[in-house]
């Protein structure tokens, strides 16, 4: 049972840690989204006015820079990656909750869960090195503030943070 105990809270790091991207890759779509939309808005509306010949450049080249960061997303395929970091969410998520009915005293065997957990482990996307630390501190820190705020429900998170910081 040591065993699932340790293997469940790297799964819930690492169920952390692809929210984290999934959350990022989404924050970069919809601003390159919103980017697109508004520089198409204010580009369209240029075009129809009486601009100077010299100013008329300075269009074009905001509706040529437009369609170039419009191609950012398919190119980088995004949805594609924000679906499978959602779908390793959810993986995870699933195994999490099996493991603690098998902590319970419900559930599957410790051998077909650890099977389980090699299985989600080959077929959700890795996790590269350069960024594994950095996501790691982030969930150690949720962890931590999660901790604190079940003794101190009442006491706002921007304290418990000053105080597990100082």
């Amino acid at each position: 049972m040591e065993q699932i105990k340790k293997l469940c809270r790297k799964a819930d790091q690492t169920r952390t840690i692809h929210s984290l991207m999934r959350d990022q890759l989404v924050l970069i779509e919809t601003i390159i989204l919103a980017f697109v939309t508004i520089g198409s808005a204010i580009s369209a509306m240029l075009i129809f006015s009486p601009l100077e010949s010299e100013h008329g450049i300075w269009v074009g080249l905001l509706s040529a820079l437009i369609f170039v960061v419009s191609l950012i997303p398919s190119t980088f395929d995004f949805r594609q990656k924000i679906l499978a970091r959602s779908l390793a969410v959810q993986a995870w998520g699933k195994w999490i909750l099996d493991a603690k009915n098998l902590c319970d005293g419900e559930g599957s065997d410790v051998k077909e869960l650890t099977d389980r957990y090699k299985s989600i482990m080959e077929d959700t996307p890795l996790i590269p090195d350069r960024i594994f630390n950095k996501y790691k501190q982030k969930h150690l820190q949720k962890v931590a503030i999660s901790k604190a705020l079940d003794e101190t429900p009442f006491k706002k998170i921007s304290e418990i943070k000053k105080e597990l910081s100082s």
